[in-house]
């Protein structure tokens, strides 16, 4: 599964309820693919943060200056005041590259893959969530978790 869908993945899980899984290997299989998706997520976090670092440590300042002139670009209705805060904003072309860049490097990281420690056969989470209310949306979130996707 790539790293970004760990978190709707993470999200969909909360939802079932581990008590009504009545198949303990189906059970104890989701739960340590849960915590094993829980660890990835959080290194998922800090190495965005780490590239954030990286990337756009240098121009923190210019960062909260550009917000400051978009929000002031939001809230302003003269065009002429419009047009001179939108240059200014776009002046910023350094920042912006870096921006690229960051987004670019978050993108590669998300489109990595994780192999889960005990994927699930669709087959098994069909029979193991009987019993359970469940909608296709949670299908939907858990199916990079099964093992014939």
């Amino acid at each position: 599964m790539k790293k970004s869908e760990i978190r709707p993945a993470l999200a969909a899980l909360k939802s079932v309820k581990m008590a009504k899984i009545e198949d303990k290997d189906f059970r104890n299989s989701l739960i340590t693919d849960h915590v094993f998706l829980l660890g990835q997520q959080k290194a998922l976090e800090a190495q965005a943060k780490d590239l954030e670092t990286a990337h756009l440590g240098a121009y923190e300042e210019e960062r909260n200056k550009v917000a400051e002139l978009q929000q002031n670009l939001q809230a302003e209705s003269d065009p002429a005041k419009q047009k001179a805060l939108a240059a200014e904003i776009n002046s910023h072309k350094e920042l912006f590259s870096a921006v690229v860049a960051y987004n670019k490097a978050v993108e590669a990281l998300a489109s990595e893959t994780v192999e889960l420690p005990k994927p699930i056969s669709s087959d098994a989470f069909i029979k193991g969530m009987e019993g359970q209310d469940y909608d296709l949306a949670l299908v939907e979130a858990v199916f990079p978790m099964f093992a014939t996707n």
